[in-house]
């Protein structure tokens, strides 16, 4: 089957919608950009550039989304590997605003988890070959350790949130 681009970004693109809804009930107010698709290579390449899954309204920081099939509960301690992906490697380092941090969700469970640039120093690279998208890519792996709970990551953004009000 061959990978449908519209069709997982749109997919995508609700679930950022989802981790949205999350976040602003916890009381961090953000914005999920309307969705843009790209019509062929090169303004692929601009909007992975640009691109911003979820933007934090009350601080300039952006959050990336990423779901996932692995089915993981809420605590990072129970996550069922000792690693896993955080992006592809040219993914990270070309976009022009680094995320504050990288929301994992379990298309299974809707659980979600975060993985925080900060350890950046600590991500592995890996060549693994994308199923769906039928392309082999060079990602950045972390430990399970690295993984954070979303409390922590709210308990983060409202500090950063009150630190700039």
């Amino acid at each position: 089957m061959a990978y449908n681009y519209i069709e997982a970004f749109t997919e995508g693109h609700s679930y950022n919608k989802v981790v949205a809804k999350y976040l602003i009930d916890k009381g961090i107010p953000c914005t999920v950009p309307e969705l843009q698709i790209a019509k062929n290579r090169e303004e692929r390449r601009r909007m992975t550039l640009t691109e911003k899954d979820i933007t934090l309204d009350l601080v300039p920081h952006i959050l990336e989304v990423k779901n996932v099939s692995v089915e993981f509960g809420w605590d990072p301690k129970d996550f069922p590997f000792p690693t896993t992906i955080v992006d592809t490697v040219n993914s990270y380092e070309d976009k022009q605003q680094k995320p504050l941090a990288y929301v994992l969700r379990s298309k299974k469970t809707g659980a979600m988890l975060a993985v925080g640039p900060s350890s950046k120093d600590r991500w592995k690279h890996k060549n693994l070959y994308d199923k769906k998208q039928e392309l082999t890519d060079n990602f950045y792996i972390v430990d399970k350790r690295d993984l954070r709970s979303m409390d922590e990551l709210v308990e983060h953004i409202l500090k950063l949130q009150k630190r700039t009000s």
